[in-house]
């Protein structure tokens, strides 16, 4: 389901942590394909977490995608926030398909995908981002804390 970013005043300032995931598997998250993203960390956050699409998408990750009978959609988006999701919990030991050995398990619900996207840079860890005040046009003026 694509929606649109959510409407708020300008000057309201909302920090939502923001991920950077690889494509294939940013797309499947938001497409609520994804129920469990593998971190080796954890975080205290719980709610809303957006997701922001890597600028590429590497022949390895590729490669794992397939393992998971996941393919790069052709439509794929790079370097934007492509949507947000729940993060119910972190546990180590999800049943997910998804679930990895040996790592913390993100656990994801209530998948929303953005249309259009976010675009911007990601970073590592737990990010945040402003629009800049030309681009939001009444939207959400920030998203993201700073793990």
């Amino acid at each position: 389901m694509l929606v649109q970013l959510p409407t708020v005043p300008p000057d309201l300032r909302v920090f939502t942590p923001v991920i950077t995931v690889r494509q294939p598997f940013a797309w499947a998250i938001v497409a609520g394909l994804k129920d469990v993203e593998n971190r080796t960390w954890t975080t205290p956050h719980r709610g809303r977490l957006y997701i922001h699409a890597a600028g590429r998408a590497p022949r390895k990750t590729l490669e794992l995608a397939a393992t998971f009978g996941l393919t790069l959609p052709e439509d794929a988006v790079f370097s934007a926030i492509i949507g947000h999701v729940t993060l119910a919990d972190v546990v180590t030991n999800s049943r997910s398909r998804w679930a990895m050995r040996g790592h913390h398990h993100w656990v994801l619900a209530d998948a929303q995908e953005y249309d259009p996207p976010l675009t911007c840079p990601g970073r590592l860890s737990l990010w945040s981002y402003e629009v800049p005040e030309e681009e939001h046009d009444g939207r959400q003026t920030t998203v993201g804390a700073d793990r």
